[in-house]
């Protein structure tokens, strides 16, 4: 009941978990996957840039993903 009330729920906690979808997004060659996914979210890439947007995500490999966005006004 106390992370209701601290991040909310059901669509407005804040966080990335209310993204409803993603979109794969490749790394250019040379990138680090973390620095480059950074720079996206700051220069706000039209892909990521709403809330209502859907997530990025970078297949890392191994199983792994990363998963970024606006989630927040």
């Amino acid at each position: 009941m106390k992370a209701k009330l601290k991040y909310g729920n059901g669509g407005f906690s804040g966080t990335i978990a209310e993204k409803g979808s993603f979109l794969i997004i490749k790394v250019p060659k040379g990138w680090d996957p973390f620095d480059y996914a950074d720079r996206l979210v700051r220069e706000e890439d039209p892909r990521i840039a709403d809330v209502w947007d859907p997530a990025g995500c970078i297949e890392l490999g191994n199983n792994e993903y990363l998963f970024f966005g606006k989630a927040i006004h």
